[in-house]
């Protein structure tokens, strides 16, 4: 059968049983497969008779598993930019925000294929099942999906537009969050001239030595801030995106 579109493609080619796919990580335990997308690759071809991967069933999990290796790219770029930063490297600071931009949409396509009805089937409180990725859908709602600022509900307040605009830019300040474990910040030798460029660089290199990018917006429903740290967030959001495909996956 076809692996991509092509002339002898229909629109009925929806079900599994359509498909031709490898495991490539065959005789591999599905627990010693990593990253997550690829044990969810495998449990989806391991698993072909399975009633949900029937019709478009199987083109909305092999999607949500497109979503997990979505976010484990934008999550390794993160980590490759603020190494280079740490470095000292001549990279702009706003690329991670941009990765996790991008990060924070691929989350929200996630959200919904969670509370679709595929998935209701198998995951009857898809809230509780993801609660992590719930909890960051405000970035999505309010700030990359599009900008309150920019469209507005009812319930945005000016105060609310201003820091949902903020939140992942890099307008008016920078937040940061210790890593665990990390050794102090260091100074400059007190009374030895230093060039402004020098001191650049070295704030810069010690900021993301020792610290995360965190982002910072505000949620009217629960009336305070929320902070999200890309890498600190990942493994449960992971985790929870994972556990809702192997229930949708291996439903009876």
């Amino acid at each position: 059968m076809p692996l991509c579109y092509g002339e002898d493609f229909e629109a009925n080619d929806m079900s599994i049983d359509d498909w031709n796919f490898a495991d490539i990580n065959a005789g591999k335990e599905l627990e010693t497969i990593f990253p997550l997308s690829a044990r969810a690759r495998s449990l989806l071809v391991r698993n072909r008779p399975k009633p949900l991967l029937k019709e478009y069933g199987f083109i909305a999990a092999l999607g949500a598993i497109e979503m997990l290796e979505g976010l484990e790219y934008h999550h390794d770029n993160i980590i490759m930019i603020s190494g280079a930063l740490a470095r000292g490297d001549m990279v702009p600071a706003t690329s991670v925000n941009h990765e996790a931009i991008a990060y924070i949409n691929r989350l929200g396509q996630f959200y919904y294929f969670a509370k679709s009805h595929l998935v209701l089937a198998a995951v009857v409180d898809f809230a509780a099942a993801i609660p992590t990725i719930c909890k960051f859908m405000v970035f999505r709602n309010k700030t990359t999906a599009h900008r309150s600022i920019d469209a507005p509900k009812k319930d945005d307040t000016e105060d609310s537009k201003i820091a949902q605009a903020r939140a992942l830019s890099s307008t008016m300040g920078t937040l940061f969050s210790p890593r665990p474990n990390a050794r102090p910040m260091q100074h400059p030798e007190l009374g030895v001239p230093i060039e402004r460029d020098a001191i650049e660089q070295w704030m810069q290199r010690e900021f993301w030595t020792c610290n995360f990018r965190t982002f910072q917006t505000f949620d009217l429903a629960i009336g305070s801030h929320v902070n999200f740290t890309v890498e600190l967030e990942h493994p449960k959001i992971m985790s929870e995106a994972y556990g809702v495909l192997e229930r949708v996956i291996l439903f009876e």
